[in-house]
């Protein structure tokens, strides 16, 4: 019986041992990256005249460049840079695709997005265009909008969402005819999450 039971735990030790190697980290997973959803009313507005709707609509971001951050920090480094240009992306309250990006697995705690005009495959002259009720906004300025949280890339097919609301409030909250530097304040001042 002893026999059985030790042949028995070793042929499960082997299995497991087996089962658990499949599982193991990618060193370069595919991930996609999309913007989350969001609600396009402004909630302030809201407080202070119930029936007013100020809402964002045909806003398109001109995504030059991207970085992944695996420290929260202000240091930057060009190392973390990563060669990924999803170019105009329109921004949906359902939420956006931005497209697949290979990362090097580990731990990241910041993404960060260069915005300029002219991006990949795009002759547009803004970096940010779009509406509010107060009227259309654009910005031809370079622009880095960042995204704050814990994202651990393992293995591709994983989807890292980045939250928009704090950005789509800060547009709406824009007023009639914001200029090019007024825009890129709002954007730089109003960081997303994921």
């Amino acid at each position: 019986m002893k026999v059985i039971s030790s042949l028995g735990l070793g042929v499960g030790t082997i299995a497991l041992a087996v089962s658990l190697s499949g599982c193991g980290k990618e060193s370069t997973p595919k991930i996609t990256l999309s913007f989350g959803g969001y609600t396009a009313s402004n909630p302030l507005l809201e407080l202070l005249l119930p029936s007013a709707h100020a809402a964002l609509s045909n806003t398109k971001l001109c995504l030059k460049r991207l970085r992944f951050k695996q420290e929260d920090s202000a240091v930057n480094s060009g190392s973390d840079n990563v060669d990924f240009a999803p170019g105009l992306v329109t921004l949906s309250s359902t939420g956006s695709s931005i497209g697949e990006v290979t990362l090097t697995a580990g731990t990241y705690k910041r993404v960060e997005f260069d915005l300029e005009k002219d991006c990949l495959n795009t002759s547009t002259p803004y970096s940010v265009q779009g509406a509010n009720d107060n009227g259309d906004f654009t910005s031809d300025a370079t622009i880095t909008i960042k995204f704050h949280g814990t994202f651990e890339a393992e293995e591709s097919g994983q989807v890292l969402s980045l939250g928009t609301q704090a950005i789509v409030n800060a547009l709406n909250g824009l007023g009639a005819s914001p200029s090019s530097s007024e825009v890129k304040t709002a954007l730089e001042a109003a960081s997303g999450t994921f």
